[in-house]
């Protein structure tokens, strides 16, 4: 039965400075009994890029939140990078312009290195489909964008953020999904990315 000190012991082991993803001993359950994650040793060096891919309900999901510390494991120790986020598909854009929605990590981009990050996740052409451009409003009763725009905005704030290890839960599902083989996510990209397949 996993203890409370096994717990604390993997939540006070959380980050490092050295950007690597290190999983020992892990295990996870949701209701207490049936083991979703059973121990699980994992190790990702900086500047890998790794894919996880497998039936569904095989645990590809909480092995993510696991490892970006959204949920606690029972027993063994996760140790992930200082800065880490995590995309996914279901992600949001906030009422206000389209610079404000980018920036939020990153406030101090220029519009230059926001326009470079807009054509790394094959968004370049959404600022000559707004009406104003960076500052064009977004969300309610302003301009609404699809799926897949709020895919490639969300991308895009992830690269603006430039974090040392990004989780990517499904978060191209829609985003370029019309145009897929054409064109590709391509660098710049965070540090140290770790894009499972969700």
């Amino acid at each position: 039965m996993p203890t409370t000190d096994s717990a604390n012991h993997a939540a006070n082991a959380a980050n490092t400075d050295d950007n690597a993803v290190r999983l020992d001993g892990v295990h996870f359950s949701y209701d207490g009994l049936r083991p979703v994650l059973d121990g699980i040793d994992l190790t990702i060096d900086p500047g890998r890029r790794v894919a996880v891919v497998g039936a569904s309900g095989a645990g590809k999901i909480t092995l993510a939140a696991v490892i970006a510390g959204i949920h606690t494991p029972h027993a063994g120790t996760v140790i992930r990078p200082r800065h880490t986020v995590v995309i996914t598909q279901e992600v949001h854009t906030f009422a206000g312009a389209l610079r404000d929605n980018l920036t939020l990590a990153a406030p101090g981009a220029t519009d230059d290195e926001i326009r470079t990050a807009l054509e790394a996740t094959g968004a370049s052409d959404l600022l000559t489909l707004l009406p104003h451009g960076f500052d064009t409003g977004l969300g309610a009763g302003k301009y609404e964008l699809t799926a897949a725009q709020a895919q490639q905005v969300a991308l895009a704030r992830v690269l603006l953020a430039d974090p040392d290890l990004a989780i990517l839960d499904e978060a191209t599902a829609e985003a370029g999904s019309t145009h897929a083989g054409q064109r590709s996510i391509t660098p710049p990209m965070p540090r140290s990315p770790a894009g499972p397949g969700w």
